[in-house]
């Protein structure tokens, strides 16, 4: 008699603990955790509409990891964690109509209605797409950040990212403004899973941030075209009107046709997606630029294998689950005491 049955206990039910682990993740209603192989369902905006989604995460490699100093608007300090997982590769299937629909399957359907071209093959649209930046077949880059980031334990991660063979970056930048830290890996320390968070953009002034994989995706796809679309159309102006424009009117033509281009190609690769860069003027007010930066979804949770073992990092403050996996790395630590790095 084992001692299931000494106590009269019904082995199905302890059995999930190892069977189902990610049944007892306990990471809040607005994250997902993404886990290599494992489809987990995740809802998505497309054009506005939330559309019930599937997501497999396929595979993926963390190449950097950075610590930046900030301030608070009423002058606190706190940690914000940035790091880049690439290449990522995932599968994403949307529900619409009871009909699962791939991402990749659904723009090109956009495309084909509205173009009337029906007979589109899907390689040329991946090709298409590839061209655009979104290599969604061979994987892209996330962006990933984590504000008020736990001190000690994004030295955990920094340390087991070291052990994996990870090398420091900082040394590298001109001006680090306020990165206290920054490491990088050129051929990446896999990554089993990750968590995604979201962003509530009624809270933020510049109503920006992430906010799930297809808004990010399907934005990014329509900026891409658009921005590229304004841009022909000047150029094929400038082309018509050569004869009869003034060099003034040639000259700020071309130079708008620059802008639209350079702005359809900025940060393109990237999961998480791109925004346009909107700044805060000593007056309080805001100014929209004509430049995209990387977005960052929010990320506080991923296993990377060190060595052949998982390793846990968990870069929350105050988090339930404590980072308690290390790594003997026989290295010293880059961080001592808060500005000691």
């Amino acid at each position: 008699m084992n001692i299931l049955e000494q106590f009269g206990l019904n082995s199905d039910d302890f059995a999930s603990v190892v069977e189902n682990p990610e049944w007892f993740e306990n990471t809040g209603r607005t994250t997902t955790r993404l886990v290599a192989g494992k489809e987990v369902t995740y809802n998505v905006t497309i054009a506005g509409k939330k559309i019930p989604a599937y997501v497999t995460l396929q595979s993926a490699k963390l190449t950097r990891l950075s610590l930046l100093e900030q301030q608070t608007r009423d002058g606190r300090d706190y940690w914000l964690a940035t790091g880049v997982f690439k290449p990522v590769q995932m599968n994403i299937d949307l529900l619409i109509d009871g009909n699962r629909m791939n991402m990749i399957d659904l723009l090109h359907t956009f495309v084909k209605q509205a173009s009337g071209q029906q007979d589109h093959p899907r390689e040329q649209f991946i090709r298409d797409l590839r061209n655009m930046g979104m290599n969604f077949t061979d994987g892209m880059p996330m962006f990933f950040q984590q504000f008020g980031a736990d001190f000690n334990k994004f030295k955990n991660a920094i340390e087991a990212f070291k052990s994996a063979g990870a090398v420091d970056a900082i040394g590298s930048m001109t001006n680090p403004g306020r990165i206290r830290a920054a490491y990088a890996h050129d051929d990446g320390v896999d990554v089993t899973a990750f968590e995604l968070g979201t962003v509530d953009r009624s809270k933020s002034t510049r109503n920006q941030g992430f906010t799930d994989l297809g808004d990010a995706i399907f934005e990014q796809f329509l900026r891409v075209i658009k921005f590229t679309k304004e841009a022909n159309l000047i150029k094929s102006e400038i082309e018509k009107n050569t004869s009869s424009w003034s060099q003034k009117q040639i000259k700020d033509a071309q130079e708008q046709a620059d802008k639209f281009e350079k702005m359809s190609k900025q940060y393109t690769s990237n999961w998480a997606g791109s925004q346009r860069r909107i700044v805060q003027l000593p007056n309080g007010k805001l100014e929209t630029k004509d430049q995209f930066d990387p977005v960052n979804a929010p990320c506080g949770r991923f296993t990377m294998v060190v060595d052949g073992k998982p390793v846990e990092v968990d870069l929350w403050s105050n988090s339930a689950r404590a980072n308690t996996t290390t790594v003997s790395s026989g290295v010293t630590s880059i961080l001592d005491g808060k500005t000691g790095f």
